[in-house]
């Protein structure tokens, strides 16, 4: 009786299909890692930057909070009481401080919201970063010094169109900027203020620095604008930390919140 079996060529053909179909099968497992790598990486990003716009939009409605009827026009935005918030304090399209309770404790706090672009020398990808201090009583709001920690980094936005937005640094692999092709996403400021009628409050500074125009960034804005906003609309543009293995390109998302804000001085 003649033994079944097979043959060395039969064996080499099995083993060699056996390695092909492996070598897809681990091919797609490792697609499949990655793809999960980057939407982890993406999901981690939107809800990071979710909590921390749910936090502006929380805090900007305390600002003038407590006591707002108190208040006359002599003493806005000057008034150094730790038991009064005056609201709008400074404004800009990349800065905003104000005054409110945030925690309920009877203490007014000096909130600030701040675009860092220090990291990239001016240029984004920036962060965004929050300081909450108490009201001291005697040191005027603009004198106090804030204390930052809370952030959301690579942020793409910042001015606004029209007012010189941040240069976005970097390319992709086939050399093409980041300036180019995440251009969209940069003409958003990330703070916008409209009156108590909805419409868009113009002559905003760019940022609360020393120089530029209009001629008053150092204390923010004039108390005319200040006296105008009713409405914060916040834009955070942010770009994932980690690209798509097909395209090369580092998915980059939009959010949006909008606080209506109880202001003294209206």
């Amino acid at each position: 009786m003649q033994n079944a079996g097979f043959t060395l060529i039969e064996m080499m053909v099995a083993i060699g299909l056996l390695t092909l179909i492996m070598a897809i099968v681990f091919g797609n497992i490792d697609m499949v890692q990655k793809r999960y790598n980057i939407e982890d990486a993406k999901t981690d990003s939107i809800q990071e930057s979710r909590e921390f716009l749910d936090q502006i939009t929380r805090d900007l409605s305390t600002a003038g909070f407590p006591d707002a009827t108190v208040y006359n026009s002599t003493n806005i935005p000057s008034d150094t009481s730790a038991t009064k918030a005056v609201g709008m304090v400074a404004i800009s399209a990349t800065d905003i401080i104000f005054e409110g309770d945030v925690d309920g404790d009877g203490t007014v706090n000096v909130i600030e919201y701040q675009i860092d672009s220090s990291v990239n020398s001016g240029s984004c990808p920036c962060s965004i970063k929050r300081s909450v201090i108490a009201k001291d009583g005697t040191t005027a709001t603009l004198s106090l010094t804030p204390t930052f920690d809370t952030e959301v980094q690579r942020v793409l936005n910042s001015t606004g169109n029209g007012n010189t937005p941040y240069t976005i640094v970097g390319s992709d692999p086939h050399a093409v900027s980041f300036d180019t092709i995440y251009s969209n996403y940069k003409y958003n400021p990330v703070f916008q203020y409209y009156d108590i009628t909805g419409n868009l409050i113009t002559g905003v500074p760019n940022d609360l620095s020393t120089t530029g125009s209009p001629s008053n960034q150092a204390t923010g804005s004039a108390f005319t604008l200040l006296a105008k906003v009713r409405t914060v609309v916040v834009t955070i543009n942010v770009i994932s930390s980690i690209p798509d293995q097909q395209t090369q390109q580092y998915p980059a998302f939009s959010l949006r919140g909008v606080a209506l804000v109880l202001n003294p001085k209206i």
